[in-house]
C-alpha cells in the first residue's frame, strides 16, 4: 500500500493512535501528538522526537523484530507488516498492534509510516468467548476474501453448503474460487 506525502499534522494529530513517519534512512520526520500523552509511561517516549532515528533507538532497546520489519520496508522488500506485542512496564502488561506501511516520499524514495495501536488483551479473549458461544454463524476476512476468524457454529455451517469448504486444511481459506 502506497501512502503519499506529505501527510498533514492535523490528520495524524486526530489519531489516538501512535504514529511515527520515518525517511529512507529511518529518520522521524513526522509523528502525532499522542506520544506527548504517554511519555510518563515508558522511558523511551522522550527520546522519540522529530530528525532522531527511529532505527537506531529500536536497536538500542534490542526491538530486532519491529526494526527488521521496518528495514524491509525501507529496503523495499515489503509493503506492510503487522504483528501483535506484549510489553511488560513497572509490573503491567500493555498489548498493541504494530503495523508499519511503505510511503512514497518525494523524489521517489522509500520511507514507512508506523502505527502503534493499543488493545486490551482482555477485551479479545472475552470477543473470542462471545463469538464461540453464539448460536449463529460468524467469520471474518480479509480484502482477499480469505477467512481470518470462523466461530465453530460457522464452520459447521460452511462445510454444509459448501461441500468442498474444510477449515482444517488452510489457516485462512478463501471463500471465492
Amino acid at each position: 500500500m502506497d501512502i503519499a506525502v506529505p501527510l498533514n499534522s492535523t490528520i495524524l494529530n486526530t489519531s489516538e493512535d501512535l504514529i511515527i513517519v520515518l525517511d529512507d534512512t529511518g529518520n522521524i520526520i513526522n509523528m502525532n501528538s499522542a506520544w506527548k500523552k504517554i511519555e510518563t509511561v515508558n522511558k523511551f517516549v522522550p527520546l522519540i522526537v522529530k530528525n532522531s532515528n527511529f532505527t537506531d533507538l529500536l536497536e538500542s532497546t534490542q526491538n530486532y523484530e519491529q526494526l527488521d520489519s521496518i528495514q524491509q520496508i525501507l529496503r523495499g522488500d515489503t509493503d506492510e507488516f503487522q504483528k501483535k506485542f506484549t510489553i511488560s512496564i513497572e509490573q503491567k502488561q500493555y498489548y498493541y498492534l504494530f503495523r508499519t506501511y511503505k510511503l512514497t516520499l518525494s523524489s521517489n524514495r522509500v520511507g514507512a509510516i508506523i502505527i502503534y495501536s493499543a488493545y486490551k488483551q482482555e477485551v479479545v479473549s472475552e470477543m473470542k468467548n462471545i463469538l464461540e458461544s453464539m448460536t449463529d454463524a460468524f467469520f471474518s476476512v480479509d480484502k482477499s476474501w480469505n477467512i481470518t476468524y470462523i466461530n465453530e457454529y460457522g464452520k459447521t455451517l460452511l462445510s454444509q453448503v459448501l461441500p468442498s469448504f474444510n477449515y482444517k486444511s488452510s489457516e485462512s481459506p478463501s471463500l471465492v474460487e
